[in-house]
């Protein structure tokens, strides 16, 4: 199954984690996202909220990469 993905370069936290949210909410159990963030505050809060949230996560560079749980 194909990632489902997300690009949030182009906003500012929090918004970075508020559309992460949303779009993790719209995925099944087991789906994933891969979400794409620019370096700095984004990439160090998307990643840290979906795992607080019980997701699994991966970051690959610029890219988190969230199993839906």
């Amino acid at each position: 199954m194909a990632a489902h993905r997300l690009d949030v370069t182009d906003v500012t936290c929090p918004l970075t984690c508020v559309r992460t949210k949303l779009a993790l909410e719209r995925l099944a159990p087991g789906e994933e996202l891969a979400v794409r963030c620019r370096a700095g505050e984004a990439l160090e809060n998307v990643p840290r909220s979906a795992a607080e949230a019980g997701h699994d996560v991966a970051v690959e560079g610029t890219l988190v990469r969230i199993i839906r749980r």
